[in-house]
C-alpha cells in the first residue's frame, strides 16, 4: 500500500510533528503483518506439496 498525497498530509496533520515515527511504525506493522502472513503461507504451501504424490508418470 502507497500512501497517495492526500494521505500523507492528512498523517501530517493528526499526528504533527511526530509525523514521521507514526509512518514509520505504520510500515513497520505492515511489514511483519507481510512477513507473517507469508510464513503462514509457506507453511500451508508445503503440506500441501507433502501430500502430492512424488512418483513419475510410467514408472
Amino acid at each position: 500500500m502507497i500512501l497517495a498525497t492526500d494521505e500523507r498530509l492528512h498523517l501530517v496533520g493528526v499526528a504533527g510533528a511526530d509525523a514521521g515515527a507514526v509512518l514509520g511504525t505504520a510500515l513497520a506493522i505492515k511489514v511483519i503483518a507481510y512477513v507473517s502472513v507469508s510464513q503462514f503461507a509457506g507453511v500451508l504451501i508445503d503440506d500441501h506439496h507433502a501430500a502430492w504424490p512424488t512418483g513419475t508418470a510410467g514408472g
